[in-house]
């Protein structure tokens, strides 16, 4: 993929833009807190952080999640058990909608876990909405053990019940399997409209992509790559602003970056950086990226690590841009979680109860320079650890997307309108092709990027099972025309 050189003002630039502000309303969990105080909230439709009291139908603690209307005004909310509308409501046909035997064992416990749902907008439907989410259950016998198993999704309509919103699909499984908690997110398709959800399967080095499209949730993308991932750790994970990286951090005081392909879904794993636990700060526990996407953010309660992405060695660009000042309000306002706000600026939340978030103001700029300001901006209620889960709603297409079946290829040839079937798609290796008129000569396969993988002669039909799991691209070339298809391997 070629790389464009861009300035930190053209970048941050990206935030301000008009059509894009799913995400512009903040709501701020606390585990326990009481809902008749309300929970402090933040609106970002003006482009700064306003403060506000929002007053919910339910406790946010762990998972949060929320999405606007192009416009920036609030549609959803979800604890991962309840949805709500604008107006404080649950949404008809919502109530418990991932409610697992864990909460049920726990005494009706109100939320799910870490990162355990996000919601995004339909591509090419307005006012329909997908909520991706986790429920967790029981590994044996014992009831001390347990993870999130299957990613689901579930549909709310607000053309329904008077713009209020129902419900129409419940708990729909796109893949069964254990999970680890803390590591769902979403990232756009290298088209700039369409979608990859992503979530790490438990106690194994496999990443899950789903791709959502105008037609839905469709193929899953399987890659097999890196370490594995630690069971039972609690953590943060996100994707660079640009899209092309993948951070998880865990309590087990190590940062896994992986490196992401927009158009085929999959990962590469890159490698695996340490901050040692903390006498004192204990383990790590959030992270986030400048909007440059150049600098990673990582802290513990009391330490803000920068790392250089684009440094030799990224290891050894680790330096300390901040420590705890031992500020409270009345608590200790310790770190917590971080999040890149549609400002461009970095909020990170306090482990305890307070009235605080920390601020790096400008996270585009190394070292001391990113102005890393503790307890900088006064919430209208108490918080803690709790941010929103959002992905980056302003992120659109690649220069050249492989995603386009007309992406140009090394083969120089002009494309001729004419209809190819290949079957079955996805395949998990032998396809069949019927065309129109058969005077093919070659065949070309291009792995997502335009890589030409390999040529043969011209088939009816192509054993690709010796490929890896991913979209490729076919190309049939005549004498006097050139014919190409998507194919996606399982």
């Amino acid at each position: 993929m070629k790389k464009c050189a861009i300035t930190s003002l053209c970048v941050l630039c990206l935030f301000f833009l008009q059509a894009q502000k799913f995400d512009n309303t903040w709501i701020l969990g606390y585990f326990g807190g009481s809902l008749g105080s309300g929970l402090p909230a933040m609106d970002f439709r003006y482009n700064y952080p306003d403060t506000t009291l929002f007053y919910t139908p339910f406790d946010f603690s762990n998972t949060n999640a929320s999405i606007c209307d192009s416009n920036g005004f609030l549609v959803l909310f979800t604890n991962g058990v309840s949805v709500a509308n604008r107006y404080q409501r649950i949404i008809s046909g919502s109530d418990s909608f991932n409610y697992d035997p864990v909460m049920a064992y726990y005494g009706g416990a109100s939320e799910a876990g870490d990162q355990c749902a996000l919601i995004l907008p339909f591509p090419g439907h307005d006012s329909v909405y997908y909520i991706f989410h986790n429920a967790f259950q029981f590994l044996d016998a014992t009831n001390e053990n347990f993870a999130p198993v299957n990613l689901s999704y579930s549909v709310v309509d607000m053309h329904m019940d008077n713009g209020l919103g129902v419900m129409t699909h419940k708990g729909q499984i796109a893949i069964s399997d254990t999970m680890i908690e803390g590591t769902m997110q979403a990232v756009k398709r290298a088209n700039g409209q369409d979608w990859w959800v992503v979530i790490h399967r438990y106690n194994a080095g496999t990443f899950y992509a789903v791709e959502f499209t105008s037609q839905g949730v469709g193929q899953t993308v399987e890659s097999q790559t890196g370490p594995v991932f630690p069971a039972n750790q609690v953590g943060q994970s996100l994707f660079s602003p640009d899209g092309t990286k993948y951070v998880s951090v865990m309590s087990d005081d190590n940062i896994r970056i992986a490196n992401f392909d927009r158009c085929t879904g999959q990962f590469v794993y890159l490698e695996t950086l340490g901050i040692p636990y903390d006498s004192t700060y204990g383990y790590i526990t959030g992270c986030a990226i400048s909007p440059n996407s150049r600098y990673l953010y990582v802290n513990n309660s009391g330490k803000l690590f920068q790392f250089d992405l684009q440094a030799t060695d990224v290891a050894n660009s680790k330096i300390i841009v901040g420590q705890f000042d031992s500020y409270g309000d009345p608590a200790g306002n310790e770190y917590a979680c971080e999040e890149l706000g549609p400002d461009g600026k970095i909020y990170i939340s306090t482990g305890n109860g307070c009235k605080h978030l920390h601020v790096i103001n400008n996270p585009n700029h190394p070292g001391t320079a990113c102005n890393f300001v503790q307890h900088q901006l006064e919430i209208s209620g108490y918080s803690s650890r709790t941010l929103p889960l959002m992905p980056n709603f302003r992120l659109g297409a690649t220069t050249v997307s492989a995603c386009d079946s007309s992406l140009s290829t090394s083969v120089d040839q002009t494309d001729i309108l004419q209809s190819v079937l290949v079957f079955p798609n996805p395949t998990d290796g032998r396809i069949s092709i019927k065309t129109q008129s058969g005077d093919f000569q070659n065949i070309f396969v291009f792995d997502g990027i335009g890589n030409l993988i390999e040529k043969v002669p011209f088939s009816s039909e192509l054993d690709i099972s010796a490929l890896r799991v991913g979209v490729y691209f076919l190309e049939l070339e005549g004498e006097s025309s050139v014919i190409r298809s998507r194919i996606v391997k399982m």
